[in-house]
C-alpha cells in the first residue's frame, strides 16, 4: 500500500509540474505578445509612410524594408543608437548583399524604450530623406 501512495504523490507532483510549466509558457506568450503589440502600435505611429511592415504570426522580430538602398549603412552611420534594435538584414543573407529591410527586435526593450527607439528611427529617417532630397540623389 505504501508504493501506491508514492505512485500517486509523483503523479501529482509531476502534474503540478507540468501545469506549472503550462502557466509559465502562457506568460511568456503574453509577456511577448505585449511587446509585439506595442512595437506595432509604435510602428503605426512613428514610421506610418516611411517604412514596410507586416505583423509577425510568431517570434520575437518585426521585419521592416525602410526606405534605404542599404540598411546596413544606414544602421551603422545614422541609427547606431538603434543597434540593439534592428539588425541589418544583409546580415542574414548568405551572399552579403545590401538589403533595404532590417530585423526589428522587440523581445527585449520595455514598452517606453520600444517606443522611444521606433520614434528615434522616424526622426533618423525623415532627417535621412530630407538629406537625400536635398542632394538630389541616393
Amino acid at each position: 500500500s505504501s508504493s501506491s501512495s508514492s505512485s500517486s504523490s509523483s503523479s501529482s507532483s509531476s502534474s503540478s509540474s507540468y501545469d506549472g510549466f503550462v502557466q509559465h509558457c502562457g506568460g511568456i506568450v503574453d509577456f511577448y505578445r505585449e511587446r509585439k503589440d506595442a512595437f506595432l502600435q509604435s510602428a503605426d505611429r512613428h514610421l506610418s509612410g516611411l517604412c514596410e511592415w507586416r505583423a509577425p504570426s510568431a517570434g520575437m522580430f518585426v521585419w521592416i524594408k525602410l526606405p534605404v538602398d542599404d540598411a546596413d549603412l544606414f544602421i551603422k552611420t545614422k541609427a547606431r543608437d538603434a543597434k540593439g534594435l534592428l539588425v541589418p538584414g544583409q546580415s542574414f543573407d548568405p551572399h552579403d548583399r545590401p538589403s533595404p529591410y532590417a530585423r526589428a527586435a522587440f523581445s527585449t526593450a520595455s514598452l517606453d524604450d520600444i517606443d522611444t527607439a521606433v520614434k528615434r528611427l522616424g526622426r533618423l529617417l525623415r532627417e535621412h530623406l530630407e538629406e537625400v532630397e536635398k542632394s538630389g540623389g541616393n
